[in-house]
């Protein structure tokens, strides 16, 4: 058997996806069935327990999550930043005062933090497990070059503060003064944090018993061919598009889906975060820790529901009492029946 450092690059984002897969199929089979039961049932689709849809029923479960929507949480937080030390320092308080405007302003902005939270609320309900996906989202400027200001001193040349000396040659000259020109760069001018909400199926992670255990987080996000294009390059773009192309035509399909399915992978164990997808051989990126976060994780902890102390597989509170919502749709039927 290859080693991983034997292995190509296409050989480690297929086995990326294959431990996706086997979460999904075969770690979290039963919570995705109960789960998909739970929607089911709050959207009135499902059928009883013989496989027939009854006629008349009482949506307890509807009921049910439509009380605790409101007591989970009903609106916006108010942002609140003290200070840990309450000492007079002026510098600890402005930046208290920084912290808790900007954090506001991230939450107010556009109503959404206030949808992504209420979407992992309903989820948090219904599957039993609610996740949000935090984004640093920066918008840079125009390219320029970093400069190193540089001092003549006669007979021995130019230098900069630190003393490094640098030839004639490299040495270039503006109203400030001679100057030494470095790399170029585009400037953060603009920086926001964002709240995206993760469906119980976009989100998986690595088996374990407690959340600080987890050994990698994976993300999914359904991107058309231009915004892959934007992100990735237009010739991964033109890749993807093509396998799925062909994967349509394979399956007698006329048409391919707008969107491809791309997996975005934050392996903490590696500190590193990789992008793959089922229409490419390969990683679409892979990056060092862009962020340097604490918890490495570009998510807190899911709001979990009913959970064993071996596991992070929930149990929805649907498979809780569904034998009771049976047997109130039978009796309610029934019921209404001899009223008839």
């Amino acid at each position: 058997m290859a080693t991983s450092a034997a292995q190509t690059p296409e050989q480690k984002a297929a086995r990326w996806l294959q431990r996706i897969k086997d979460v999904q199929s075969k770690d979290c089979e039963t919570w995705y069935k109960q789960a998909e039961a739970s929607y089911d049932r709050f959207k009135a689709a499902s059928s009883d327990e013989k496989g027939k849809k009854p006629k008349r029923r009482f949506n307890i479960h509807w009921s049910n999550v439509q009380v605790m929507k409101p007591a989970l949480y009903a609106n916006p937080p108010k942002v609140n930043c003290g200070r840990r030390n309450k000492d007079k320092n002026p510098v600890a308080l402005m930046a208290a005062q920084i912290l808790e405007r900007a954090t506001q302003f991230c939450i107010d902005d556009g109503g959404k933090f206030d949808d992504a939270v209420k979407s992992a609320r309903d989820d948090y309900l219904l599957s039993g497990r609610g996740t949000l996906w935090i984004r640093y989202e920066p918008t840079y400027g125009d390219e320029k070059t970093e400069q190193t200001r540089v001092t003549l001193t006669p007979f021995k040349g130019y230098h900069d503060e630190s003393g490094k000396r640098y030839e004639k040659d490299v040495v270039l000259e503006d109203d400030l003064g001679p100057f030494v020109p470095g790399e170029t760069y585009k400037p953060v001018v603009n920086e926001r944090v964002s709240a995206e909400f993760k469906h119980f199926k976009d989100f998986v992670h690595g088996p374990a018993s407690t959340w600080n255990k987890v050994p990698w987080v994976a993300g999914a996000s359904d991107m058309r061919q231009r915004a892959i294009a934007d992100r990735f390059g237009k010739k991964i773009a033109a890749e993807i598009e093509q396998c799925r192309e062909d994967e349509a035509r394979k399956n007698g399909k006329d048409r391919v889906r707008d969107t491809s399915r791309i997996w975005e992978i934050w392996d903490k164990e590696r500190g590193q975060v990789r992008w793959v997808c089922d229409h490419y051989d390969g990683f679409l990126d892979e990056i060092d820790d862009p962020l340097g976060l604490a918890d490495f994780f570009p998510c807190p902890r899911p709001l979990y529901g009913t959970l064993s102390p071996d596991s992070l597989i929930p149990t929805p509170d649907y498979a809780q009492y569904k034998a009771q919502i049976v047997a109130l749709d039978r009796l309610t039927d029934r019921g209404l029946s001899l009223s008839k």
